[in-house]
Parts: C-alpha cells; sequence; structure tokens
C-alpha cells in the first residue's frame, strides 16, 4: 500500500470513528420506545421484569440485545425472541410464546402444560378455559420439559387430540380429555360426553365432532358416539 493509499485509508478510518462516537452520544438514536409484540399470556410488564428491560433513554446502539434474549427465553412460557433495533430511536421485541392448553392435576394443584405436553407452570387454579387432562400416569415433572409418563401413549394421544383440538377451535369449550383407556377416550365437551374411542382416525373424529357441535345447542346435555367413522355419529340426549 503507498503512502496515498495509506492517507487515504487513515482518513476514512478516522471519519468512521468520528460519526460512531458522534452517534453513541447523539440524542437522536436515545431509545424512546420499546415496543412488544406477539404475547398474550405474559404482559407487557411481566416481559419488562423478565428481560431486565429499561433502555428507554439509552443510547440503541448500547442496547444489549442478546442478554435480553437470554433472559426472556429462560422464562418457560417463551419459545422464541427476536430482538430488532428500528433506527433511530425504537426497539421491537417480538415474542413467540408456548400457549398454555391443557391442565393435569397433580397433588392439589394443575400442571399448566402446552400442546407438546411440555410443563410450562404450576398454579392452585386454572386462570383460562382448557381442557383438563385425566389418564397420565407420572411420579413427578421437570418445570420446562414435557412431562414424563410411564403410559407414554396416553401423553401421545393427548398431543395428537390436542392439536387436532386446536386447529378447530375447540379448546376453549372442551372442558376435560380422558385418556386413562386408551381404547376408549373421553371428551367433554361444553355438556356433551363424546365417546372417541381409540385413537385412529382422530382427524376424522375431530372434524366429526367439530361437523356435530355446530348443529346442537351449547346448553343440551347427552352422549355422543363418534368412536366409529364407519357409522354416522350418534347422539342421545340426557333427559
Amino acid at each position: 500500500m503507498n503512502i496515498k493509499k495509506k492517507f487515504v485509508f487513515i482518513i476514512l478510518i478516522s471519519a468512521f470513528l468520528v460519526l460512531a462516537a458522534a452517534a453513541l452520544v447523539s440524542p437522536v438514536f436515545e431509545i424512546q420506545e420499546i415496543q412488544v409484540v406477539g404475547n398474550s399470556q405474559l404482559s407487557n410488564d411481566e416481559i419488562f421484569e423478565i428481560g431486565e428491560i429499561n433502555g428507554v433513554g439509552e443510547n440503541i446502539f448500547m442496547f444489549n440485545s442478546g442478554s435480553v434474549k437470554s433472559k426472556l427465553k429462560a422464562n418457560n412460557y417463551i419459545k422464541s425472541v427476536r430482538a430488532t433495533k428500528k433506527l433511530p430511536s425504537t426497539i421491537v421485541i417480538n415474542i413467540e410464546e408456548r400457549r398454555v392448553r391443557g391442565y393435569v392435576p397433580y397433588m392439589g394443584s394443575y400442571l399448566y402444560i402446552d400442546i407438546d405436553g411440555r410443563v410450562i407452570d404450576v398454579k392452585d387454579d386454572m386462570t383460562i378455559q382448557h381442557p383438563v387432562v385425566l389418564g397420565l400416569k407420572f411420579e413427578g415433572f421437570t418445570l420446562g420439559e414435557v412431562l414424563t409418563v410411564t403410559n407414554g401413549y396416553s401423553l401421545s394421544y393427548v398431543v395428537q387430540i390436542s392439536k387436532l383440538i386446536d386447529a378447530y377451535d375447540l379448546s376453549d369449550i372442551t372442558v376435560k380429555l380422558d385418556v386413562s383407556d386408551p381404547e376408549d377416550i373421553h371428551l367433554f365437551v361444553n355438556k356433551i360426553d363424546v365417546n372417541f374411542g381409540n385413537i385412529d382416525d382422530a382427524y376424522t373424529k375431530i372434524a366429526t365432532l367439530n361437523e356435530v357441535l355446530k348443529q346442537l345447542d351449547p346448553e343440551e346435555a347427552g352422549t355422543l358416539d363418534i368412536s366409529d367413522i364407519n357409522n354416522n355419529p350418534s347422539f342421545k340426549l340426557l333427559t
């Protein structure tokens, strides 16, 4: 590199350093707003507390996105996090949550499980309507991990059925899911005891259940048999 090129290079580096220093002290790049997107189970205040986020007024280039993401991902309700710096003065934090999809009774409390059977919380009560899952056999659990059961097929069935219930937006009206007998699974939807049978043809059974429910009064109580997809579903009104 000749002297002229070295001189130009030094000038460019110096200019870059000056601009960088100016950016670090300029009020233009002070964080004015921190937006949280995608959260529904955790409030913004809870997100700020978990992530130890208090960056308003801080220079946007000094905001430690990595530290915030690490702290947030340690929370069992949070599956993934993306933090974006939107120049000149906004931080956007995108949250993907693990959503509660069922409750498992345990020693007077309830294990909050997600759609994969992961235990994401333990509480004394149920906060939002989701199915109570019965029939899983286990001795303990690890918070943040998939529930380890001795009848593993039952958890597999719960996961399969829960995903279908979620796909058809039935989770808010499904009161119980009983997999005590894998050949005689029962769902309790509104006031209806649904004889689901075994896990075979689960997709067709849930689709059938969804269509039948559209024709029934939500206040009607009775039993619905959808265990055999080769036969028409039969409903018996409770009298």
